[in-house]
């Protein structure tokens, strides 16, 4: 394969989460995934994340721990190619080593790996820190 190039890091990042999701997997004898419960520190970040005008990434580490989130300060578009990525990356520097996905873009949740506890629209109650 002499003479072939191909920009991994272009092509990582937006797989990183996809590839996550599809790794991850229940331990042994487990039939159904282990709800996510958030930190109270993790809850208070994703509802400031709603307040601004125009949020949009929110990610969380798979043990509910981390966080990182993006917005957009200005009325001016702004580039959400790599807001995606930014917000996992911000997750994963604060997580120890924990993967993280993202949570929610803007408003919209789509989080699709465990049931999360303590985040909007859940039946249980965030852990104490």
């Amino acid at each position: 394969m002499r003479g072939l190039r191909l920009n991994t890091r272009r092509f990582a990042s937006p797989l990183c989460p996809v590839l996550a999701a599809l790794l991850w997997h229940p331990a042994d004898g487990q039939s159904e995934q282990q709800p996510v419960t958030v930190t109270a520190e993790v809850r208070a970040a994703y509802q400031a994340f709603q307040q601004y005008r125009e949020p949009l990434f929110f990610a969380i580490s798979t043990d509910g721990q981390a966080f990182g989130f993006n917005f957009c300060p200005t009325p001016r578009p702004c580039r959400r190619a790599t807001a995606r990525a930014n917000a996992i990356r911000l997750c994963e520097r604060n997580s120890g080593g924990t993967p993280c996905q993202v949570y929610a873009d803007a408003r919209r949740v789509l989080w699709t790996g465990p049931p999360v506890l303590g985040l909007e629209g859940d039946t249980g109650e965030a852990a104490p820190n």
